[in-house]
C-alpha cells in the first residue's frame, strides 16, 4: 500500500497562525484521512463528522467574512458547561452583526456530547472530533480552547481554559472585530 503526501504542510515557525480556511482545511484533510479504514467502533463518528463538515463546507459563503468562535470543549469538562452559556450569550449579542459560533467536541461518545448540548440548550455548529485528529493540529492541551478568527479568516486570539473574568474583555473584542469593516 503505497502512503498518500500530505496535502497541506503547515508551515512550521513561531509566527504560524491558522486561518479559518485552515481550519476547514486541516478538518477535511483529517476526514478523509480517518474514513480510508474506520474501525467499526468509529463508523457511526465518520458519517456524523462528515455531514457536520459538509454542512459547513456547503453554508461557507456565510462563514466569509464573518467573525468566527471555534470553540473545542467536551462534556465531561466543567469549565465548559460554564463557557457555553456565556458563548450563546455571545452568539445572541453578535449573531446579527456577523458573528458565527463553530464547536468542536472531543467526546468519544456521541451521546456524551448531545446530552450536554440539551442541557445546556444550546445550538451550536458542533465538528465532531471523536479521535482528537484535530485538536491535536491545534495543539489544544486544555479544555475548552478556543480561537477568534476576523472577518479576514486572520487569527486573532486564542484562550485556553474559560475563566468568567476574562469574558468582558472577549466581548469587547468580538464587538471590534464585527464592527471592523462592517457594512452591513
Amino acid at each position: 500500500m503505497i502512503a498518500a503526501r500530505p496535502v497541506f504542510r503547515p508551515v512550521r515557525s513561531n509566527s504560524y497562525r491558522p486561518t479559518l480556511e485552515r481550519l476547514l482545511l486541516f478538518v477535511i484533510i483529517m476526514l478523509i484521512v480517518m474514513t480510508v479504514a474506520p474501525s467499526s467502533a468509529q463508523a457511526a463518528d465518520q458519517f456524523a463528522s462528515t455531514a457536520t463538515i459538509d454542512s459547513i463546507l456547503n453554508h461557507s459563503i456565510v462563514l466569509k467574512d464573518k467573525v468566527v468562535y471555534v470553540d473545542f470543549w467536551a462534556s465531561w469538562c466543567t469549565p465548559c458547561r460554564h463557557s457555553f452559556p456565556r458563548m450563546k450569550e455571545l452568539a445572541d449579542k453578535y449573531a446579527a452583526r456577523g458573528f458565527q459560533i463553530v464547536t468542536v467536541n472531543l467526546d468519544k461518545k456521541h451521546a456524551d456530547a448531545e446530552k450536554f448540548l440539551r442541557e445546556t440548550q444550546t445550538a451550536f455548529q458542533v465538528v465532531f472530533d471523536s479521535t482528537g485528529s484535530v485538536a491535536k493540529l491545534f495543539k489544544v492541551d486544555a479544555m475548552p480552547t478556543s480561537f477568534l478568527y476576523g472577518r479576514d479568516g486572520q487569527l486573532q486570539s486564542r484562550f485556553r481554559g474559560f475563566k468568567d473574568d476574562e469574558f468582558e474583555t472577549l466581548d469587547s473584542t468580538i464587538n471590534s472585530l464585527v464592527n471592523k469593516g462592517n457594512s452591513k
